[in-house]
């Protein structure tokens, strides 16, 4: 009986000398997209460390570009995944056309995004064309002339 006694008597001094772990410091340890910093923040807190709630949240939110001047760009352009929406479709009209020697094109538009014809085929716009590219499937994009039917596959290249 004496031994379940003294058993009792430490189990609960032991969790009475536990101490909280600060759930703010958490909350924002998961706001960091980088893995590793992620985990350092975590362990920093968990040994009771300070850690910088401000600072951690601002160098962790993401960068504040609009839906259009995200569009095109691949997940190695972004570098981290955040949660918002992507646009479907851009408007814009055609700044500079330049044909490579192999016939396909790169189109400068005025907001201030570049896009390279991938396929071959012949698209004809010329400077102060309004274009519309749309998003296609499996991250790809289709551009079209306003008045025309005929698209053409394109890749942001800025």
């Amino acid at each position: 009986m004496k031994k379940i006694a003294l058993l009792s008597v430490i189990l609960a001094s032991a969790t009475a000398f536990a101490q909280p772990v600060d759930q703010q410091a958490l909350a924002a340890c998961t706001l960091i997209k980088k893995d590793f910093e992620r985990l350092v923040c975590f362990d920093k807190v968990m040994a009771n460390q300070p850690i910088n709630i401000e600072q951690t949240i601002t160098q962790n939110t993401p960068s504040a570009l609009s839906d259009e001047e995200r569009f095109g760009m691949t997940k190695k352009l972004l570098k981290e995944k955040t949660d918002y929406s992507e646009a479907q479709q851009i408007n814009a009209s055609v700044l500079e056309v330049i044909k490579s020697p192999l016939g396909t094109r790169l189109f400068k538009l005025d907001n201030g995004q570049s896009w390279k014809q991938l396929d071959s085929g012949a698209f004809y716009a010329k400077k102060g064309d309004k274009i519309e590219i749309k998003r296609g499937t499996l991250d790809s994009f289709l551009m079209t002339k306003e008045g025309s039917n005929r698209s053409i596959r394109v890749k942001r290249v800025d």
